[in-house]
């Protein structure tokens, strides 16, 4: 950071001076100065422009607590409750609600600490000691993730000068193998599905959709004369598009039919609240045993590569970030790797 680095931020002005940017400006009480306690120049004008808000508005008594709050360390519990959940965390409705035990268990164990004063060292020894109680490696990676979340925010918002978890390595997980179906395991188990749910498992089967993705369509998002679906509010957060089998076509004309003279686009296609246990006694009479909804999503992807569609295709119809996800769900089959290695007899 340059020695004398100012700019202006509406009647606030804000440079450099030593560790931490500073801010002067103009109260009826005269000129005030302020540190803004963060090196970080974007952090700096971000906060440069609550308080010109503040003076512009003439809130002398909200610009008074503002600082008052600044002089007290907050604790990691206030950042997190008070400004990282309300404020600057963009996790998506599931990986909030997924996150929300780990949260106040980490609020339990850190809580009352000033949010700067935890270091990497301290998240290392609290991750091992959960390890000795038995938490597996994923799970440690899931409480490391979320850590990693709150400090990105609490850096780049000023509140901290440095993220402890940045240098806190995940742990290596161990792989779980997708248990996909086989094609005649697919029709046992449509067989013995009831009336009620078999569009839905039919199209899950064949459009690999998250259990989300599925009940959360509606027929806004379903274009018959294209034969495909949108899927905006993806667990990724990206829009993708999903072609449909002809089967699954077939399914989603004769439901919208049964809909005729209605307002359908904004009703949802599958308006099922829970199907786990029809789905699982299915299961048990098609002789497959348990069956999950994210199993068929396995399916759809390993039944893909036994296609031979190519890897990057099937990443992008399930929505993947990355091929090593995508490797996980579409597995080859035992015969595959049998006819590769055939294939060098000549």
């Amino acid at each position: 950071m340059a020695a004398k680095e100012t700019f202006t931020v509406g009647d606030i002005k804000v440079y450099a001076r030593g560790q931490f940017w500073h801010c002067s400006y103009w109260t009826p009480g005269g000129r005030q100065r302020q540190t803004l306690r963060t090196a970080n120049q974007r952090a700096a004008e971000r906060k440069a422009r609550e308080i010109d808000d503040l003076v512009s508005r003439q809130a002398w008594d909200e610009l008074e607590d503002l600082f008052e709050e600044k002089k007290k360390p907050m604790t990691f519990q206030q950042f997190v409750y008070h400004h990282f959940l309300p404020k600057y965390c963009d996790w998506s409705d599931s990986t909030r609600r997924g996150n929300a035990a780990r949260i106040k268990i980490l609020c339990v164990e850190w809580g009352s600490r000033p949010l700067s004063s935890i270091t990497a060292r301290d998240i290392k020894t609290y991750l091992k000691r959960r390890e000795a109680d038995g938490l597996s490696n994923a799970s440690q990676n899931r409480y490391l993730a979320a850590m990693k979340a709150i400090y990105k925010a609490a850096l780049a918002y000023g509140h901290c000068s440095e993220n402890p978890a940045a240098s806190v390595k995940t742990l290596r997980e161990a792989q779980k193998v997708p248990d996909a179906l086989t094609e005649q395991q697919v029709d046992a188990l449509l067989k013995e599905c009831s009336d009620e749910i078999r569009p839905a498992i039919t199209v899950a089967v064949d459009t690999g959709l998250r259990k989300s993705e599925l009940f959360g369509l509606t027929w806004a998002d379903v274009d018959l004369n294209d034969g495909s679906i949108t899927v905006a509010k993806s667990k990724t957060g990206e829009f993708r598009v999903v072609w449909l089998t002809d089967r699954a076509k077939a399914i989603l004309v004769d439901l919208k039919a049964k809909l005729t003279g209605k307002k359908v686009i904004d009703v949802r296609v599958f308006p099922f609240a829970d199907i786990r246990k029809s789905l699982d006694v299915a299961g048990e009479r098609a002789g497959v045993g348990h069956v999950h909804m994210h199993q068929l999503r396995h399916t759809y992807a390993t039944r893909l590569r036994d296609k031979g569609v190519p890897l990057d295709r099937i990443k992008e119809l399930l929505g993947h970030k990355t091929m090593a996800m995508v490797l996980r769900y579409a597995k080859a089959r035992p015969e595959q790797t049998r006819e590769a290695v055939a294939a060098l007899n000549g």
